[in-house]
């Protein structure tokens, strides 16, 4: 966006060329400025969730690149591993001893971590503020697979502060033994238009804050394990999230914050002005940002152009295919102001109460178009 910022910085200069026009007295024109574009907006906010699950071997994000609305996968692989009568999983209550004889009641433990995984989305929800996925669009399914002695376990899984979940022998709700098809989703892409087959669907809270994910495999009473249940044993457990992007506007209303820095650098006056030169903008009246869109899924929303310094605020309600807004004579005699400066202003689409918003797959910025109404009288 520093482009943006360039134009701006630019219009200072007509100031000079004015003082250069003999015999003028007053001048008054409308430039106008047109960046063509190709932001994509979704890629925006998969960014920032990407940037979350850094530093993750557990957490991987998958591109849905065949659907109508913008959709990610997040793959998490909760346990992966092979073990042995010897050598068993961290927090199991399974000793050799135990083997051959009838599990007591209650059950043992043969995983239990011990400890939460914890799903990054506190960045994704101060992005999104008072937004939540639609959990109506929102599919979770937990996968459960190994070898043989997976017919003598059972596993329970704890989402954030929901009541736990429980599979497998013993249990109302069976699972099949069958991994996801996560080996064949190709440089993190997959291909079809809805959530994957197989696992089972359990509830999962996404309202923008961390969640927190705790599993355990057990064995339940009465079941008896033998030495051939651990030849070549091994269990996999995974939980596969569909993630459309669309989202619905707390019961307040919601605001959707557009990048920092999206003028330029962050906290640096869009116009190019350093302290005690603000009146160079002195000449000029009014501005005009067009935001040009291949569709607009805003529409109703408002743009809302904020600055701290001086703590005001500029509103838009949108419609067609653009993101407009128009900073008047009054608005620019508060920027050319000291008070008012740097004008360094953020930007929020900011929705009504439960509104729905659904983000487009292919959905791109197509061009930025500034406008300004400019006076400036020369004294002869």
């Amino acid at each position: 966006m520093k482009k943006a910022r360039s134009f701006f910085a630019l219009i200072p200069v007509l100031f000079v060329l004015a003082c250069t026009l003999p015999n003028s007295i007053e001048i008054k024109a409308t430039p106008k400025f047109t960046i063509f574009s190709n932001l994509k907006i979704g890629s925006l906010l998969s960014d920032v969730l990407e940037d979350s699950f850094k530093g993750s071997n557990e957490l991987s994000i998958i591109r849905c690149i065949n659907t109508t609305y913008y959709t990610l996968m997040l793959h998490i692989n909760l346990f992966d591993e092979t073990f042995d009568i010897i050598n068993l999983p961290d927090g199991s209550q399974f000793l050799p001893p135990n083997l051959n004889i009838p599990v007591p009641a209650g059950g043992l433990d043969l995983i239990n971590p011990g400890s939460s995984m914890t799903l990054p989305l506190q960045d994704l929800g101060d992005l999104l503020n008072g937004f939540e996925f639609d959990q109506n669009e929102v599919i979770t399914k937990l996968y459960f697979s190994g070898s043989s002695i997976l017919s003598k376990l059972a596993i329970e899984l704890t989402v954030g502060t929901k009541p736990p979940l429980m599979f497998g022998v013993g249990q109302a709700i069976q699972i099949d033994n069958k991994e996801s098809d996560r080996a064949a989703w190709v440089n993190n892409e997959y291909t079809g238009t809805t959530a994957p087959g197989g696992g089972v669907e359990v509830g999962f809270p996404l309202c923008g804050d961390d969640v927190d994910i705790n599993f355990r495999v057990f064995i339940p009473a009465g079941q008896v394990l033998t030495n051939a249940d651990f030849n070549n044993a091994y269990i996999k457990v995974e939980l596969v999230v569909w993630l459309p992007f669309i989202f619905r506007a707390s019961s307040t209303g919601a605001s959707l914050g557009l990048p920092d820095g999206f003028f330029g650098e962050d906290g640096e006056d869009i116009f190019g002005r350093n302290p005690g030169d603000e009146g160079i903008t002195d000449f000029i009246e009014s501005l005009t940002l067009v935001i040009g869109l291949d569709k607009n899924p805003f529409d109703g929303a408002d743009l809302t152009i904020r600055s701290t310094a001086g703590n005001f605020e500029i509103k838009n309600r949108l419609s067609n295919n653009s993101l407009s807004f128009s900073i008047s004579e009054q608005d620019m005699q508060k920027i050319n102001s000291s008070a008012y400066f740097p004008f360094s202003p953020q930007l929020s689409l900011d929705f009504e109460p439960n509104k729905l918003l659904k983000l487009p797959r292919n959905f791109n910025i197509t061009s930025i178009s500034f406008e300004a109404r400019i006076s400036y009288a020369i004294e002869l």
